[in-house]
Formats: C-alpha cells, sequence, structure tokens
C-alpha cells in the first residue's frame, strides 16, 4: 500500500529520515530503545489501519504524526539527553464497538522519558523512578465502575514533558488521557515531579519558600487573578469564590511546573471551572516570587 500512494510514500521517507537522524543523536543503548519503540508502533499501525474502511487515510495520518514525533527525539536539555520509551498496546474491541478512538479497536499508548547514557548514579536513580511510576499509572484502575460510559472498553494515552532539567533538579509533567468508548468525551489528568536528583528526592515547598513569607497566600492570590483573566477571555465561568479556595492546590508541588522563567501551577479538570477550561494553568516569574523565597534554596533561582 505504500509504494502504490505517492503522498503516504513520501511521508514513509520523511520519517524514516527523522528515524535515522534520532537514532544518530543518541547512545547504542538509545538506538536500541529507538528501534524497539519503531517496532512497537509499526504492529500497532499495521493491525489498527490495515483492514479498516479508511486504510489509505489513516496511514497517511499515521505516519505524518509518527514522522512529527520523531523531528522531536531526543529532547537535549541540560546536561542530559532525553529519549522516550514508548509502547502502543491494542486489541480487538467487540464487533459492534466503533466508539472508541480508534475504530473497533481498544488502545493503550504508554510514553515516558528516559535520559540516555545517564552518567551518574543519580540521573540512572531517576530512570528508575519514571519507569516505575509509569508501570504504576498502567496498572491502576483507569476509571471506576460508576464512571465508565459501558463495558465496551477504555482507551488510555499517557505522554510526557519537560519543563526544565539540570544537575540540580528535572521538572517533568506525565499527562494522560482516559476514553471509555461510547462516552462523550475522555478525561484528562496530569502529575508532576519535580526531582532533586543529588538528594534523591521530590521537591518540598521548604526547598524553596520561606515557610514565614506569606508565599501560600500569594500563590493563591496569583492564581486566582490569572484564572479569572483566562475565565473571561476564553468564555468560561470560575467557580472558585475566592483565593483562599486555591490555597491547597497552589501549594502543592505536585502541581507546579519549574521552568527558568517561571513557576507554573496547573490546576485539574473540573477544578475550577468546566471541562472546556481543561487544565488551566498560571505562571508566575520568579522575580515576583523573590520577597518569598528562602534566604538559601536547594537550588539556584532562576533555575539554570
Amino acid at each position: 500500500m505504500i509504494c502504490g500512494d505517492g503522498a503516504l510514500s513520501r511521508l514513509d521517507e520523511a520519517m524514516a529520515a527523522e528515524y535515522s537522524r534520532a537514532r544518530a543523536a543518541v547512545s547504542e543503548d538509545g538506538r536500541r530503545q529507538l528501534r524497539d519503540n519503531q517496532r512497537s508502533w509499526l504492529k500497532y499501525v499495521s493491525a489498527t489501519c490495515v483492514g479498516s474502511k479508511e486504510a489509505l487515510q489513516c496511514l497517511r495520518d499515521a505516519y505524518q504524526d509518527r514522522r512529527d514525533g520523531l523531528g522531536k527525539v531526543p529532547v537535549k536539555m541540560g546536561p542530559f539527553t532525553f529519549i522516550p520509551v514508548e509502547s502502543f498496546g491494542f486489541e480487538k474491541a467487540a464487533v459492534d464497538d466503533d466508539g472508541g478512538m480508534v475504530t473497533g479497536w481498544t488502545i493503550d499508548l504508554r510514553r515516558y522519558p528516559r535520559i540516555d547514557a545517564p552518567a551518574t548514579r543519580e540521573a540512572a536513580a531517576w530512570n528508575a523512578a519514571v519507569a516505575a511510576r509509569s508501570d504504576a499509572t498502567a496498572q491502576a484502575p483507569r476509571l471506576s465502575d460508576d464512571d465508565a460510559a459501558d463495558e465496551s472498553g477504555i482507551d488510555a494515552q499517557e505522554s510526557f514533558d519537560i519543563h526544565s532539567a539540570s544537575s540540580d533538579l528535572i521538572s517533568m509533567s506525565s499527562e494522560g488521557y482516559v476514553y471509555p468508548h461510547g462516552a462523550a468525551h475522555g478525561t484528562e489528568g496530569a502529575q508532576t515531579s519535580n526531582h532533586l536528583l543529588s538528594m534523591g528526592r521530590e521537591l518540598e515547598p521548604a526547598d524553596l519558600f520561606n515557610p514565614r513569607s506569606g508565599w501560600r497566600g500569594f500563590l493563591a492570590d496569583r492564581c486566582f487573578a490569572g484564572l479569572s483573566a483566562q475565565a473571561e477571555a476564553d468564555g468560561w465561568t470560575l467557580d472558585t469564590p475566592e483565593p483562599a479556595a486555591l490555597v491547597a492546590t497552589a501549594s502543592d508541588p505536585k502541581n507546579w511546573e519549574i521552568t527558568g522563567a517561571a513557576l507554573t501551577i496547573r490546576f485539574s479538570v473540573y477544578e475550577v471551572g468546566p471541562y472546556s477550561a481543561s487544565m488551566p494553568k498560571v505562571a508566575i516569574p520568579w522575580a515576583d516570587l523573590k520577597p518569598y523565597l528562602a534566604a538559601s534554596p536547594v537550588l539556584p533561582i532562576p533555575p539554570r
């Protein structure tokens, strides 16, 4: 089918070029991982596209998405080179089940980061922790019985985003999407890790903030102002009546994305507004946070 369609053939060549470029940029272990990723993807596409009513368009879309994804591999940030660990799970759905993300199939797509050729024990430990967290997510129940739309199947996707990386800290989010077949829409969620490499643990509020500075109230106030502005601009209603209701989320490092520019606070779906608000975020520049920081934070601020 690839050779018989010019557009698909060109996409295949472009994808192969990106795959070769990515492999050339990583270690031997990294090349093996990218090879395993690609083999898993090829099995997935061969099963879910070939034989479908729109097989050709399905393949075109899949190859374009894969080309674009490989174009972002590897991610070089700070002293590290990150590669994805990917698995493309699929199983045949019920004969009359056309309500999933891929017609006729139940899919389970997993993607998490790994430091290529880790040079220190701390980097290797981070790899192990991220892999364990992804495994735990995959084994956890996707939805409660009350939330499932029917018994046909539940699709799941997991991806990631590296916000910043240095020898001090790696800030990353794992983002997931769960879709019960036949539902009006799926449910998205995220969890953030701010891992202090030298200490082998997650960041705590006292690592950054002076406990007597009133930082919790400041974060809540800024989040309330930011969310109010987003709600007005995007046409949704903020369900939170006052900043005090945001303190718990705003002060929890599991909701923090750390970059060199800002501390960004993420809210869950439905937490502060309707589904259309998705997972809103509020970024607070480090310069605005300076009066609330500890005298000696555990990492340079702004992070380098």
